[in-house]
């Protein structure tokens, strides 16, 4: 990943420290939670450390969590996919 698409997905996960845009809950399993009670400051120290992989994981997770949400499906148990 370049740079550049880092920082855009940077820059749109950092708004997220706020709330949840869909519904500004902040469940225990969102991996945003705890930051969310953390200052701005270190809010920010917290998102300089990230790095691509970590930045991609949480904008991947929240726009399936997002996408959930708005279609009543989020944070269910998640099916076993080993069962055959």
């Amino acid at each position: 990943m370049s740079s550049t698409q880092n920082n855009l997905l940077l820059a749109s996960v950092i708004p997220l420290a706020k709330a949840c845009p869909v519904d500004s809950a902040s469940p225990e399993v969102c991996p945003l939670h705890a930051l969310r009670s953390l200052k701005p400051a270190r809010q920010k120290q917290w998102f300089a450390a990230l790095n691509a992989d970590e930045t991609a994981y949480l904008a991947a997770y929240c726009h399936v969590c997002a996408v959930g949400k708005l279609y009543g499906k989020t944070h269910e148990r998640r099916p076993d996919t080993n069962q055959g």
